[in-house]
């Protein structure tokens, strides 16, 4: 499975671009662009919490690309935003279908703050960070 940090900073017009570097103002989004099950488990759940304890406000985790999340990882990134939380720092979901079914099927579905992009979840994070 591959895991990628990435921090998502914005253009001058408004969209975004995709970089590494790291500098004021980005937020870090782990895209994590392989199915997670059993035999990924740990390093999916060890990855997820170094980037939330890398970050310095949020972490969002892209998921558009998982095609298959197992209860038992759906269950480790449930600890992850427990662990985000007592960090305090947000972690914003943006799941694909299959994981959100995983997710709704094992009642975890509504503990996590969900996007349907990753822009969207940049953008309310940007909204939450304006208004404090």
């Amino acid at each position: 499975m591959l895991i990628r940090v990435l921090h998502y900073a914005p253009l001058a017009v408004g969209l975004g671009s995709w970089t590494a570097r790291e500098s004021g103002g980005q937020i870090a989004v782990a895209a994590i662009t392989d199915d997670v099950d059993e035999s990924v488990r740990a390093e999916f759940t060890t990855a997820l919490a170094d980037a939330v304890d890398n970050t310095d406000n949020a972490l969002i985790v892209d998921m558009t690309r998982t095609n298959f999340l197992g209860m038992r990882s759906a269950l480790a990134l449930a600890d992850v935003q427990i662990h985000s939380d007592l960090q305090h720092r947000g972690l914003l979901l943006v799941p694909s279908y299959p994981a959100s079914r995983i997710l709704a099927v094992t009642g975890l579905l509504e503990r996590f703050r969900r996007f349907p992009t990753v822009q969207n979840a940049v953008a309310a994070l940007r909204a939450d960070q304006a208004v404090a």
